[in-house]
């Protein structure tokens, strides 16, 4: 893994962490316990953190301004891609565009 990926995942993983400890607080029982975070980060830690949380090569996460990807990190901090967001389409889930 080079520098880069490796301080982009460190840092992205280093924020989950913060982001559970900040909404644990936020969240009682019987609710549900999912919980939202947004990034918004240069293309190229996208492509690093995904390519190295998820798999694939580093150039398949490429997106360009205004794109991103809607993910779902679980518990046990495993990460799944779920759609890509785009600046003239919005979310695409599976081939099913959201508006």
């Amino acid at each position: 893994m080079t520098d880069f990926k490796k301080r982009s995942v460190c840092a992205f993983l280093e924020t989950v962490s913060k982001s559970e400890s900040i909404l644990k607080g936020q969240v009682t029982s019987g609710k549900q316990d999912d919980t939202t975070v947004a990034y918004v980060v240069h293309g190229g830690t996208i492509m690093a953190v995904l390519s190295e949380l998820y798999g694939g090569d580093y150039y398949d996460y490429h997106c360009g301004n205004g794109e991103g990807y809607l993910c779902s990190l679980t518990k046990d901090k495993k990460l799944s891609v779920i759609g890509k967001i785009s600046a003239r389409n919005g979310c695409e889930i599976h081939g099913t565009v959201l508006e």
